[in-house]
């Protein structure tokens, strides 16, 4: 390994050789970690941290893909975005780090989740080659009202908390009428 000595006589970064790759780090002023590097045969890895020492953003791929996250001061992650082999994520958390909002992609199609406080979902968009919906869901879980087209047109339709669907166009057969 390696160190590097600041003029004060404080470490701020060492250097380490691994056999499949190695690592550094760096330190601030006051002795805090501020950023991390590894790497490995498969991949590595990045972290940043605040002037408390703790990690606010960390970045890592490996042979399947990458994932970033974000943290807020008190250590909850605050952001993520995920990316696979054709699958990609992205999701924004609350102050309280309970999921808000969650986007994402496949080979097919794509989707966006809003969640409430219960980190249930609220309200869900898909969309993909045959169409899409947008979909308003109950504290039930329950998908209360959809407005959607596919390949035969549009539809939309809602229904009460028992499940019962009370409104529905096209009304069965019959032309919507505006």
């Amino acid at each position: 390994s390696f160190v590097l000595w600041g003029t004060d006589g404080k470490a701020r970064s060492k250097m380490a050789a691994a056999d499949q790759g190695g690592s550094m780090i760096i330190w601030g002023p006051d002795g805090q970690p501020r950023a991390a590097l590894g790497v490995t045969g498969e991949g590595g890895v990045m972290g940043v941290s605040g002037n408390d020492g703790r990690a606010r953003a960390v970045m890592g791929v490996d042979a399947d893909g990458g994932d970033l996250r974000v943290f807020g001061n008190d250590g909850r992650t605050r952001g993520v975005l995920s990316v696979e082999a054709d699958v990609g994520v992205m999701g924004v958390a609350g102050q309280d780090g309970k999921p808000r909002v969650g986007v994402g992609v496949n080979a097919d199609e794509g989707f966006v989740n809003v969640y409430g406080d219960d980190g249930r979902v609220r309200g869900a968009m898909g969309v993909g080659d045959g169409g899409g919906d947008v979909r308003v869901y109950g504290s039930d879980g329950v998908a209360h009202a959809c407005l959607g087209v596919g390949s035969e047109g549009g539809m939309m339709y809602a229904q009460n908390t028992d499940g019962e669907v009370t409104t529905t166009l096209p009304r069965r057969g019959r032309p919507a009428r505006v």
